[in-house]
């Protein structure tokens, strides 16, 4: 049996190149449309990034990364207007942030400001705010790319440094180039010999200046009144800069007995023992000490005689002030018999000054029963009221009454006193009255800024 084959009609060739030409026409189109929409997605697609980009929380993200992940303390200091204090600048702060950052990270989060359109971020060290940045602008309508600008830049610290320099009285003290005046003395110490020495001399003085309100260890220099550096270096024990001066000069042998020889003469004039010849072999006859000596009665006028313990002649306190002015004080015993043979003792404690003359000799040309070594010391007492300074001075550190500032008091309070402060960091503040309202001290003063107390009267309560 025969098998009948199916027969597909075939398209006549005119037909088949009809339907090429529409295929080809249909690819042709599909892919212009392709290429035009692609062309039309370029700026729309950059329009998108440009809008995601612009957004609040990757804005902040990108101020911040360009700030503060590898921060230009300098450029922030000058960003955030800081003023600049008498001592320190841009790069004080600098150094501070470098040392107190480290290689640790700064973080960033925001913080409600309450106010529509600015958005203020905190940067932290660990849980301490040192920093913040704000943003402002909005966000228009919905078609519009929002706009944020940086608004201001705030910077967080505290100068907590403070430094102290030992220096005498005729030198100037410069922290970081500003020299300091006599304002920033805190304390002063000088002795008694002052009063003694002629014009222009001086013994032992010392001033010790302050300057608090640094970030940073400062530069300190110290120079001489003739313009040269002094030679500092900072005590860690007590944190003060002090100077590195040479050794005072130690008593001689040959003074030493010069100024028991001197001592003896004066002891044996007052017995009667020694002309005034003799006793101007040590004493400058023209001073005032010598005349004042040989115008004075004799101490004894009659006597079975005298001697100087010898075993009992004590020098202390040399100091030399020039090189042709010192003094020692001496002590001694003079053992007198007095006519009924029973002995007298009487003690010597005086402190000599002696001056060199023109032949080269020293002579004594002043003493005094007083302790010329003795220090006295004035500290300075700041009186603030509302952490303003209404008053201040300096005052001997171991006066009984002061000179305080007269205080308007309040209805119903009376005015405890004027206190100290001390935060112990925490937050807690500790007030003791130093100083009654009436100015009796309680205890030895100190440098130290003073504070109103108050309380409620009886009455009020």
């Amino acid at each position: 049996m025969k098998q009948e084959k199916s027969v597909v009609p075939s398209l006549p060739v005119k037909h088949k190149k009809g339907i090429i030409l529409i295929l080809c026409l249909y690819v042709a189109l599909v892919a212009l449309s392709l290429i035009v929409l692609c062309r039309l997605m370029v700026p729309l697609r950059q329009r998108l990034v440009e809008y995601e980009a612009a957004q609040l929380e990757n804005q902040c993200a990108q101020v911040f990364e360009e700030l503060f992940a590898n921060p230009d303390w300098e450029k922030l200091y000058d960003l955030s207007n800081v003023e600049d204090t008498r001592y320190e600048g841009a790069e004080a702060y600098a150094a501070y942030m470098k040392a107190k950052v480290g290689s640790e990270e700064l973080t960033f989060h925001e913080t409600y400001t309450g106010i529509f359109g600015v958005h203020q971020y905190n940067v932290c060290l660990g849980d301490e705010k040192v920093a913040a940045f704000t943003l402002t602008g909005s966000t228009g309508s919905p078609a519009e790319i929002p706009q944020w600008t940086l608004d201001r830049v705030e910077l967080f610290f505290v100068r907590t440094v403070h430094v102290t320099v030992e220096k005498k009285p005729e030198y100037t003290v410069y922290i970081n180039g500003a020299a300091l005046d006599d304002s920033f003395t805190i304390r002063s110490t000088a002795t008694k010999a002052e009063q003694y020495l002629p014009e222009g001399i001086h013994g032992f003085r010392r001033e010790w200046q302050c300057v608090d309100g640094l970030l940073v260890q400062p530069e300190v220099l110290v120079l001489d009144e003739n313009g040269e550096a002094v030679a500092m270096v900072l005590d860690d024990k007590t944190g003060i800069y002090t100077m590195q001066l040479p050794d005072a000069p130690e008593m001689t042998d040959a003074e030493k007995t010069l100024i028991c020889d001197a001592a003896a003469a004066d002891a044996q004039f007052s017995m009667g023992g020694i002309k005034a010849a003799e006793l101007r072999k040590y004493f400058d006859a023209d001073s005032q000490v010598y005349a004042d000596i040989v115008d004075n009665p004799i101490f004894i006028q009659s006597n079975k005689g005298f001697s100087i313990d010898e075993s009992s002649v004590e020098v202390s306190e040399y100091f030399r002030y020039t090189d042709d002015l010192f003094s020692a004080n001496v002590k001694l015993t003079v053992n007198v018999v007095r006519k009924d043979n029973t002995v007298k003792v009487y003690e010597l404690d005086k402190t000599y000054f002696f001056t060199q003359n023109d032949s080269g000799d020293y002579l004594v040309s002043g003493y005094t029963n007083e302790s010329v070594q003795e220090r006295v010391e004035q500290v300075r007492l700041i009186f603030a009221v509302n952490d303003e300074e209404q008053t201040a001075f300096m005052t001997d550190c171991t006066a009984d009454t002061v000179t305080v500032p007269e205080m308007a008091v309040a209805e119903g309070e009376e005015l405890v006193g004027w206190a100290t402060r001390t935060d112990d960091g925490s937050g807690t503040i500790t007030m003791m009255v130093r100083i009654l309202p009436n100015g009796t001290v309680l205890g030895d003063l100190e440098p130290m800024t003073l504070y109103p107390v108050f309380q409620a009267t009886p009455e009020a309560g």
